[in-house]
Order: C-alpha cells, then sequence, then structure tokens
C-alpha cells in the first residue's frame, strides 16, 4: 500500500483565566466552556442575528459561522450532500474532573485548531475574553482572560499576557512518536458514537480506525485544502484485518449547560478501553496518534469523544 501520511497540522492553546465569581465546573465541562464561547463569537461576529447563516452573504468569511456552523464551501468536491463540513476547533482541557473554583482563583480553557483556523486565532482570543465577561453557567460566573499559550512539544510559548501583545503562533506538524504493536485506547471524555444503536460489545475495530481517519481526512482537506492521498478501500480492508483483545466500555450520562438555550442538556456516551492490535500499525498510527487532539464521535468540538493511547 502506497505511503498515506496525514498532512494535517493542528496547533493546541492554553487561555488562563482568574475568576471573579465563585464559579462549579461540572465533570467533563469542556462543553459548558465551548457553549459560552460560540455564544460569544455570534454577540462579536454576527451583523444579523435573526438570519439563517446559510442564506448570509458574509457566511464563508464570518468567524461565527467559520467555527461553529462550519458551512461548506461551494467549490468543495468532498461532502457534496450536505451543508456543513466538520469544524475546525476542538475544546481540549486539562481538567475533566468536577472542581470548584473560588474568586481569584486561575482555570484554563484548552482548545485545538486545524489548519486555516490557526490564522483566525486573534478572534479567537477575542471571543474567549468576551466569554470570560458573559460568565459560565447557570449562574453566569465572571471571569478575565489573564494569559494565552500554545502548547509544543516539552514547552509552552507565550502567546498573550496582560498587555495584550498578541505574538504569532507556530504552525508546524506534529511529531509522531514510534509506532507500538498493541494499543489501549481509552475514552477520558464520552464517546457519542454515531449509530444510536451502538453497543459496546458489537465494536468493530476496523470502524473505529476508519472514523478517526475519516476525521483527519476531512480536517486535511477542509481547512488545509489538500486531499489525504490515500486507497481507502484498501485501509478499510487492511483495518479489518485489526484483532480486537478485550473492551471495557460502560454508558455514562452527563448533563451540559447551553448557553444559547439557556438550559441544561442531557448527553450519553461511553467511557472506558479497548484494546487492540491493528494490522500494519504503522499505517495506522500516525492517524490514531493526531486524533488525540481531534477527538471522535458526535459533537467532538465540544470536548466528546477524546482519547488517549497506551502501550500495552
Amino acid at each position: 500500500m502506497k505511503d498515506c501520511t496525514p498532512n494535517l497540522i493542528i496547533a493546541e492553546y492554553r487561555f488562563t483565566f482568574t475568576a471573579r465569581d465563585h464559579l462549579t465546573l461540572p465533570l467533563f465541562s469542556d462543553p459548558l466552556r465551548r457553549s459560552v464561547f460560540g455564544l460569544a463569537l455570534h454577540q462579536q461576529s454576527c451583523i444579523t442575528p435573526d438570519a439563517d447563516c446559510a442564506d448570509c452573504m458574509l457566511g464563508h468569511q464570518c468567524d461565527f459561522a467559520f467555527f461553529i456552523k462550519g458551512l461548506r464551501p461551494p467549490e468543495a468536491r468532498m461532502m457534496r450532500k450536505v451543508g456543513t463540513v466538520p469544524l475546525p476547533h476542538i475544546f481540549h482541557s486539562d481538567q475533566c474532573g468536577a472542581a470548584s473554583i473560588a474568586p481569584g482563583g486561575l482555570f484554563t480553557h484548552g482548545l485545538v485548531l486545524a489548519g486555516a483556523a490557526c490564522k483566525r486565532l486573534s478572534a479567537v482570543i477575542r471571543a474567549m475574553e468576551k466569554s470570560g465577561q458573559l460568565g459560565f453557567g447557570s449562574d453566569r460566573a465572571k471571569a478575565e482572560l489573564i494569559q494565552v499559550s500554545q502548547v509544543l512539544p516539552g514547552s509552552q510559548r507565550l502567546l498573550r499576557d496582560r498587555q495584550g501583545e498578541v505574538q504569532e503562533g507556530v504552525m508546524e506538524p506534529m511529531p509522531v512518536p514510534p509506532a507500538p504493536a498493541a494499543l489501549r485506547l481509552q475514552f477520558v471524555t464520552p464517546y457519542l458514537p454515531s449509530d444510536t444503536s451502538f453497543r459496546p460489545e458489537t465494536l468493530e475495530i476496523s470502524r473505529l480506525l476508519m472514523a478517526v481517519i475519516r476525521r483527519v481526512s476531512l480536517l486535511q482537506y477542509f481547512y488545509m485544502g489538500c486531499p489525504l492521498e490515500a486507497d481507502f478501500r484498501a485501509l478499510k480492508e487492511c483495518a479489518a484485518q485489526s484483532e480486537v483483545i478485550g473492551i471495557a466500555l460502560r454508558l455514562h450520562k452527563t448533563t451540559c449547560w447551553s448557553a444559547r438555550q439557556g438550559r441544561a442538556v442531557e448527553f450519553r456516551g461511553f467511557l472506558g478501553t479497548v484494546d487492540f492490535t491493528p494490522a500494519e500499525p504503522e499505517l495506522f498510527w500516525p492517524f490514531l496518534y493526531l486524533g488525540q487532539w481531534l477527538h471522535i464521535g458526535k459533537q467532538a468540538s465540544k470536548g466528546f469523544g477524546r482519547y488517549q493511547l497506551l502501550e500495552r
């Protein structure tokens, strides 16, 4: 099989806030953070608040439509039967457990941007500032953005501090370590499969592998401007030869606050581990490795479907 190494560039950022009010963050709080971020983007970007983004003449230039609506470019050759494409941002915070933060305490948002989204970092920073002013959760706990940094291998690069000076981020391919022979994939936030009838005991590792590859492929096409050069039929056949060693997934229900709807919304997903041995590990490893920052499944941009890879 010919080489099909992905060319997707992603960048990981940390937005540090100081709490003005007492703030309670729920278990898996990224959906809450993303909800306020979306509301802030809408308020700072939209010139016709009551219009449908798909009908707006600025739909493909607007930051809100770009990050939150994912309108499909009319000239795109992929996903022609749908009007939206995968979103170029993923909330990816370090804090997954519940937390209580007193006034003056610090907390951070983690955010991953793909390809062209990195060039809109200034708009993201403004929206993060506004999200702190809008407040988080049903109590609208206020916070102030005090620092922005980019996470790099082994270090962090300060991009903005209290003085408000913004430096350029680094856009470089992420280094990928050597592939292990056997893997444990651990979902650390709920995985929401597209198939509503999904049952852990029926999990097909080939479908999981191809879902990761498809996600990388689509993000690369829409936000890097270059398709993944791959024989997807051959990849699928190879993925089907991968061996599942053990599955330990459990259903988890979580409730997230929607800033747009002004109410709590319930989600159901799966947490736990999948142990497997991929056929031709070197072939799938770059996609699986990148997928740790991109997440998989439904609502990935809100922080769901985040996994980490462990060597068995």
